[in-house]
């Protein structure tokens, strides 16, 4: 594992996450702007809500295998990924354990 490879996941990470919550954003504000409502959109906020957290949890499993963290940890992560709240833990998570290791190998360099 080098450097560059660590900034591509973490940056990969980074960017899924905004990705998936821009919508979620979006369509919060048009439901409290009266743009939309909620009752007529509940399937699709359903599904879309799944599809977000099936994706997320890919994210999680993704960098933290990368990062080669202990096997009960990425079942830790990946079973809290997808509740409300408790998603904040693998995020935060994972992105210091993405600073402690590209740290390490900057030292290393």
């Amino acid at each position: 594992m080098n450097y560059e490879a660590l900034l591509r996941e973490r940056r990969l990470f980074l960017v899924g996450c905004a990705v998936l919550v821009a919508p979620a954003v979006a369509f919060r504000l048009f439901v409290v702007l009266g743009a939309i409502d909620p009752a007529a959109t509940a399937n699709f906020a359903n599904v879309a809500s799944l599809i977000t957290k099936m994706v997320f949890i890919y994210l999680v499993f993704r960098l933290s295998r990368f990062l080669q963290l202990p096997v009960w940890l990425i079942i830790i992560y990946c079973v809290l990924a997808p509740f409300s709240v408790l998603y904040l833990i693998p995020f935060a998570g994972l992105l210091i354990a993405a600073w402690r290791k590209g740290r390490a190998m900057q030292q290393r360099s």
